[in-house]
């Protein structure tokens, strides 16, 4: 065998190796037997709280104390568990239908009937799919029995300090919670304080206070109007048919300020920036009430989309 530059690699010779392959087999029978014994014993220290008379603060760190990694004594412990509720599995893991991790992973679901729909074979599935595949489709039926809410994948790619921000920010939320967060349900955590925090659409409404800016001095657009724009159809995002910018925005004016343009929702769009260049260039025109409103190119073509109903395409006589 030799790798090449690219570091894959490279059989020259096939060469069949069943007694490797047979003594591989009898020894790895022999360490499983091993392992079923050991998870016994994890799984009563762990209920008994055993590891707090030898001075060890959790199971993970009795097993390090024991030569074990904190990981491997907590997922021995919970085959242990497993083997409790279902003695047959003892068998899977001898006979190599099943591994150490995919039966402690399925000791949860036997835990919590509430995780089972109707016709589910858990045993099949452990049998069929990757162990990685299984922890995680359990863990979103867990999240799923738990929150009562369908549930869904997100993939992220962060940076070393992204990372770093995230495990601190876990710590934190886990704390004020008083039990361990998942990365999901931190995730969750922090986009609710973000937008509790900066979304105004999520404040109190209150009376508004500032009275009609029509003929009046400024350019500070009230909240209370900018909530009645952004609850319009097309939401916070622009108004434009077929733009689905929602970030870069603007409260644009259909009668200009200095025009004389008021700072009410009769008179305001969200636009985003670039549209609203283009309206203030003379290049797109908007026509039509302000919940339903028409836009056209500076030839006449209606974008389609949120379009005004039959009837209602004039001009507002309230700006």
């Amino acid at each position: 065998m030799t790798v090449n530059r690219h570091g894959s690699r490279k059989i020259e010779q096939i060469v069949r190796q069943d007694e490797a392959d047979a003594a591989l087999q009898e020894r790895h029978r022999k360490r499983r037997e091993e392992d079923l014994f050991a998870a016994r014993q994890l799984a009563m220290i762990d209920d008994s709280g055993h590891f707090l008379c030898v001075s060890c603060a959790s199971l993970s760190e009795f097993g390090e104390a024991r030569g074990l990694s904190g990981r491997e004594a907590r997922t021995l412990a919970a085959v242990g568990k497993a083997l409790e509720l279902r003695p047959a599995l003892e068998e899977d893991i001898l006979s190599s239908r099943l591994s150490v991790e995919a039966v402690a992973a399925l000791g949860r679901v036997f835990e919590n009937p509430k995780l089972v729909k109707d016709e589910e074979d858990w045993l099949k599935c452990a049998e069929q799919w990757s162990v990685r595949r299984l922890q995680r489709e359990i863990r979103k039926r867990e999240r799923e029995a738990e929150t009562g809410q369908p549930i869904s994948t997100l993939t992220a790619f962060l940076t070393a300090t992204g990372r770093a921000l995230l495990e601190r920010a876990r710590t934190i939320a886990s704390r004020k919670e008083g039990r361990p967060l998942s990365e999901g349900e931190t995730v969750e955590v922090l986009a609710a304080h973000y937008l509790d925090s900066f979304d105004a659409d999520r404040k109190e409404p209150r009376k508004r206070r500032t009275p009609d800016t029509t003929g009046r001095p400024g350019r500070t657009v009230p909240e209370e109007v900018k909530r009645e724009v952004r609850a319009r159809p097309h939401g916070d995002r622009c108004a434009v048919p077929g733009c689905d910018n929602e970030i870069f925005l603007d409260y644009a004016h259909k009668r200009p300020h200095w025009d004389g343009g008021s700072r009410e929702a009769r008179n305001i769009h969200r636009l985003c920036r670039i549209h609203h260049r283009l309206y203030d260039a003379g290049m797109l025109q908007i026509t039509g009430p302000p919940d339903r409103p028409v836009f056209r190119f500076s030839d006449g073509r209606v974008l389609q989309g949120f379009t005004a109903a039959p009837g209602t395409e004039r001009e507002n006589s309230e700006p």
